[in-house]
């Protein structure tokens, strides 16, 4: 796993990018997150993506002393995020997917707080995934579902950026909080 460290404080981020994307891509991100007070760490997973997203969590927490983390990734990122929270839950303290591409069969076994984010006008898999993780992830959980085709990341450069950025600020601060 390769990444890169943004910003100070007790609660972080790792955002994990979908699959024709790179660490650098969760750069505007990042930023802001940090200008927030957060640690962020986007990163670049290879092939083992859960493990990779592992590893960040227990880097965050060990080398940081981070006491709260919080997955984002987006498409393949997302599947990655819910795989590893389900199999760490005790290691990790919220979950924000974007277009989520899979996970499921794991969603009931999230802790803490869970934020599912798609475009009605992306591919219907994708929709159908975000709505079905929301069925099956515990409560507190919200699913947004934004007009447009964005997909993954791209939502952060949609007209509902705004309101996007509120959800993923709210669901942290919620996370980091407790």
């Amino acid at each position: 796993m390769e990444a890169t460290l943004y910003g100070r404080g007790s609660c972080g981020v790792v955002l994990v990018p979908q699959i024709n994307l790179d660490r650098e891509s969760w750069h505007p991100q990042a930023e802001r997150l940090a200008s927030e007070g957060l640690v962020a760490l986007p990163i670049d997973e290879g092939s083992d993506r859960v493990p990779a997203v592992l590893a960040a969590v227990e880097y965050l927490r060990t080398e940081h002393s981070i006491s709260h983390v919080v997955l984002m990734g987006a498409s393949t990122g997302g599947e990655a995020a819910v795989v590893a929270a389900a199999t760490k839950p005790d290691r990790v303290d919220g979950v924000i997917t974007l277009s989520a591409a899979g996970g499921v069969v794991r969603a009931n076994r999230l802790t803490g707080a869970q934020l599912f984010v798609v475009s009605r006008g992306d591919e219907q898999e994708f929709v159908d995934m975000a709505c079905e993780l929301n069925d099956r992830a515990p409560e507190p959980k919200h699913l947004e579902i934004y007009d447009g085709g964005a997909h993954g990341q791209r939502l952060f450069e949609s007209p509902h950026r705004q309101d996007l950025w509120t959800n993923v600020l709210t669901t942290i601060t919620n996370v980091c909080q407790n």
